[in-house]
């Protein structure tokens, strides 16, 4: 006898990705802490990045604030412009 054809495969489907968001300025608090600016990434993570300093950090956003980890391991929290 001969043997059954393989049955088709079946792709999982995916969830739908987290929408862009756009850039926005956040005030850093601080002496001579220049605003930086949020963008790229998806949903609640996003990169920062602020004039003057050519590393960048990591903004997470939750709820109404902003945790923002920049280069150097300092850690801000921020309110989160609605």
């Amino acid at each position: 006898p001969r043997p059954s054809p393989p049955e088709p495969s079946t792709q999982p489907q995916l969830p739908e990705p987290p929408e862009r968001t756009g850039a926005r300025v956040v005030p850093v608090p601080g002496p001579s802490q220049p605003p930086g600016v949020v963008t790229g990434g998806t949903g609640r993570v996003q990169g920062f990045v602020q004039p003057g300093n050519p590393a960048g950090g990591v903004a997470i956003q939750d709820g109404g604030t902003t945790t923002i980890i920049q280069p150097g391991g300092r850690v801000t929290t921020v309110p989160t412009p609605r």
